[in-house]
């Protein structure tokens, strides 16, 4: 468990679950401060992150980025300090006022009440601070990016060639998945999602177009793209069909063939549970392993075999366990409510409801991959990398 000091219950509720999942549920929830569930939610499953709390926690105020930046990061430095502590409900009054600060849009009023806001311009604004605030100009800290930044490289082939040229891509610290009108399993969305096709007015051309991984984090996140406006009525609209993810998740396929080669040594040992893992050696991207790596060389990025502050001589495997959900309640895309499911470093899946915590079973945590827009359904899934 996270933290070290019980909380006392007052729901007869919630202490016959904990009784019933045989788990002290003692973590500390967040005050809504008005809708301010988005933020919440996200806090939730940052903090369960112990790489990242150890960065925070050392952080000491650097002056080489604006002072904003720094005001953010203190501001969650001391409520991550609070969840630490397990201080029953705690107010995350300074980090608002320093995230609206530093962003002013999400301090945006309605009815003189703070509008709500989407957690996932939250979660990205949260983790773009951190990345200038965690890396001193002399100490080399690459914690960020090996924790979140996923690399990846575009291969664009022309149709009716063999010319094919390389897209330089930015480290990303999550992946989007469209979600299209039929049920569909996570791999195939992020597929379907890094696949186009494009025509190439220069050439009077099409051609494909396929992103692949290139180097992969400690923290693997998936935006599943929930909310998109509509080309008739221009009104943003919520999706809620349904994207099957797994516990246990490899991105195997989704990498380029060098990436693949480094990650088959792993492979191997699980050939005997392949067809579980969702791992197939046998599917290439179609490209040579001079392009691929010609490709990835553009993104100047590091090697899963990089010694760093993070993995220092562990390996990636490619497989992933799912350690945090945030969902997304409601109809409306400008409105509704988020929650946070965590799993703690015990194996407990612990919900986050703002102040509202209690214990949760494994199967009911993927059971909420979508399908009715009056419950809470995953918006953003994050894996955490299994090494050797």
């Amino acid at each position: 468990m996270l933290g070290n000091k019980p909380v006392a219950r007052t729901t007869t509720s919630a202490v016959e679950e904990e009784k019933v999942l045989n788990v002290d549920c003692t973590n500390a929830g967040l005050r809504n401060l008005g809708n301010s569930c988005y933020a919440n939610s996200t806090l939730q499953c940052l903090y369960a992150i112990p790489e990242l709390r150890v960065a925070i926690f050392e952080y000491a105020g650097s002056k080489v980025v604006d002072i904003k930046s720094r005001r953010l990061t203190t501001a969650l430095k001391n409520l991550f300090d609070g969840l630490d502590d397990n201080q029953g409900v705690i107010c995350p009054l300074e980090f608002l006022m320093a995230l609206r600060n530093k962003y002013p849009s999400f301090g945006k009023m309605k009815d003189g009440m703070p509008m709500q806001q989407d957690a996932l311009d939250c979660w990205i604004s949260v983790i773009n601070t951190l990345y200038q605030t965690l890396k001193g100009p002399d100490s080399g800290n690459q914690c960020m990016e090996e924790l979140f930044g996923i690399g990846l490289v575009g291969r664009r082939q022309y149709e009716g060639s063999d010319e094919q040229d390389f897209i330089r891509v930015e480290p990303s610290p999550a992946l989007r998945c469209v979600i299209p009108s039929v049920e569909i399993d996570l791999l195939d969305g992020l597929k379907q999602s890094y696949t186009s096709k494009t025509y190439d007015s220069s050439r009077g051309v099409d051609a494909n177009v396929e992103y692949l991984i290139t180097d992969l984090p400690r923290y693997f996140t998936i935006n599943l793209n929930r909310f998109c406006v509509t080309t008739d009525s221009e009104q943003k609209v919520k999706i809620a069909q349904k994207v099957n993810y797994p516990l246990e998740l490899n991105v195997y396929n989704l990498c380029s063939e060098d990436l693949r080669k480094k990650l088959e040594g792993y492979g191997q040992v699980c050939m005997d549970n392949a067809e579980k893992l969702g791992f197939n050696p046998s599917e290439t991207s179609g490209s040579s392993d001079k392009d691929v790596k010609s490709g990835a060389e553009l993104l100047s990025t590091k090697s899963v075999e990089t010694s760093g502050a993070i993995f220092e001589e562990e390996q990636s495997t490619g497989i992933y366990d799912l350690v945090a959900v945030l969902t997304h309640k409601g109809s409306s895309a400008n409105s509704g409510h988020y929650i946070a499911y965590v799993k703690q470093e015990s194996g407990q899946w612990i919900q986050f409801d703002d102040d509202t915590v209690k214990p949760q079973q494994p199967e009911h945590i993927t059971e909420l991959s979508g399908g009715d827009l009056e419950h809470d359904i995953a918006y953003i899934i994050m894996y955490k990398a299994r090494v050797k």
